[in-house]
């Protein structure tokens, strides 16, 4: 899957969450992604349309200066 950043047309491929970023400080390591987290990417493609517009959180890689990879965490549809 693919996201565009509407405001710059910038193409951007959606993943699988594979590790969750966020940091647990009082046991120093990071937080194991929930079922919910891991499952994102496969119920974001499910329901997903072509052109729709969503909010998608999670860590963003970068592979050479161009090319991101985003994976899904979590999302949400817009307000309308």
């Amino acid at each position: 899957m693919l996201l565009i950043i509407s405001e710059t047309g910038q193409r951007v491929r959606l993943a699988p969450l594979t590790v969750k970023v966020q940091w647990d400080h009082k046991k120093e390591h990071v937080f194991p992604a929930s079922a919910e987290e891991t499952d994102a990417y496969l119920r974001l493609q499910a329901e997903a349309g072509q052109g729709v517009r969503v909010q998608v959180t999670g860590p963003l890689k970068q592979a050479g200066k161009v090319d991101y990879t985003l994976e899904v965490r979590e999302y949400r549809w817009p307000a309308k």
